[in-house]
């Protein structure tokens, strides 16, 4: 089947000015995920399967195999033109078979269409934060996480957001739409922060807790000043403001941890099924891949390298009122922060900020079938 598409949006053209031709799903094949399946069913029958996901056809042509999805997300450490991630499907990254030994998180609640499953805690410097719950249903003390590779940052509740970044000596929360916000996010609200000022944050599941590399918690990316000539460098909280529970998941989660937090596990997300036939429950298991102590160590080393290329870093204090326009443009040379001039460059890593990362090179593993895409 072919379509003619006589116009396109300002999205897609956008996605292919960077190399991106199509988003490839890895949802549940359930009634309501795709309009396409959905009209075929109802056009030919609920038992035709011609408008089915690439992955249940995938499913289906091994009956035989447990039907999983095992993901890697890689980080490129704020340089590097690509990396390395994978995506295997029935069966497992060598080098993390462990996660099989790893807590199964069941799909909570059943049947929610999405990786949803029960968050045990979120640590700020060790220390749970106050979340309560908005999903019905779940248990004092936890929250329901919606795991998605779709989305590039983390989104949850202000009073979260805030608790995390409100830890970090120096930052700034701005609220006035001067400072352009990287990520998605429900409100304008935007946390600055110092390129190289550290805060411990880990999830913890199944009573595992995993660290969120510092790299993952802020995004890294250059403003241009009022006067339209001078250019600073501006650390940006990764973690947004999600609204209120109907706005993003209507009542069924309360935080959407994309790949900001997923780059930080190696995770496994079974449908329960063995060759499109129910079998159990949908389920995820994760495994730790950051090191707490060693990421602190990383960090400093790239965004102290980063920072040596890049023009001046401002206080989030100074940058903010620069941007609203209560204080002067300083001169490269009374700038405070580390860096380099701050007349008007092109964006090395700013260019990456569309998204939060830059295309990666996927290893994509299907039933012992290895595929190398760019």
């Amino acid at each position: 089947a072919f379509v003619n598409v006589q116009q396109e949006s300002a999205d897609n053209q956008a996605d292919e000015a960077e190399a991106i031709f199509g988003l490839w799903g890895l949802g549940f094949n359930t009634p309501g995920a795709s309009v396409v399946n959905d009209n075929i069913q109802q056009a030919f029958g609920a038992k035709v399967t011609d408008g089915q996901s690439v992955l249940a056809n995938i499913f289906q042509q091994n009956p035989k195999s447990n039907d999983f999805l095992a993901i890697s997300l890689s980080r490129l450490n704020d340089t590097a033109g690509t990396a390395d991630g994978s995506i295997e499907i029935g069966q497992l990254d060598q080098k993390y078979t462990a996660v099989s030994k790893s807590p199964v998180l069941e799909q909570s609640p059943p049947n929610s269409g999405a990786w949803t499953v029960p968050m045990d805690a979120l640590k700020v410097g060790g220390q749970k934060i106050a979340w309560p719950s908005t999903v019905q249903g779940t248990l004092a003390g936890s929250n329901i996480i919606s795991l998605d590779t779709g989305t590039t940052n983390v989104l949850m509740p202000t009073a979260q957001v805030d608790a995390i970044y409100s830890a970090i000596p120096g930052a700034v929360l701005t609220t006035d739409n001067f400072v352009p916000n990287v990520q998605f996010s429900e409100s304008h609200a935007v946390w600055v922060v110092p390129c190289t000022a550290q805060v411990a944050v880990a999830a913890t599941f199944g009573g595992v807790d995993f660290p969120i590399h510092p790299l993952d918690l802020a995004d890294m990316t250059i403003v241009t000043a009022p006067d339209g000539k001078t250019n600073f460098t501006v650390c940006i909280g990764a973690f947004t403001d999600i609204g209120t529970p109907d706005q993003i998941s209507g009542g069924r989660f309360d935080a959407l941890f994309g790949d900001s937090f997923l780059r930080n596990s190696y995770t496994v997300l079974d449908f329960g099924t063995q060759g499109n036939v129910p079998n159990t429950a949908p389920f995820v298991q994760m495994l730790p891949t950051t090191d707490a102590t060693a990421s602190l160590t990383d960090f400093t080393s790239v965004r102290q390298g980063l920072l040596k290329t890049m023009p001046t870093e401002l206080t989030p204090v100074d940058l903010v009122k620069v941007m609203n326009g209560s204080e002067r443009v300083p001169s490269s040379s009374s700038s405070s922060g580390s860096g380099g001039s701050g007349q008007k460059k092109n964006d090395a890593v700013g260019s990456r900020t569309r998204s939060g990362i830059v295309p990666a090179a996927l290893m994509i593993a299907i039933a012992g079938i290895s595929v190398m895409s760019i």
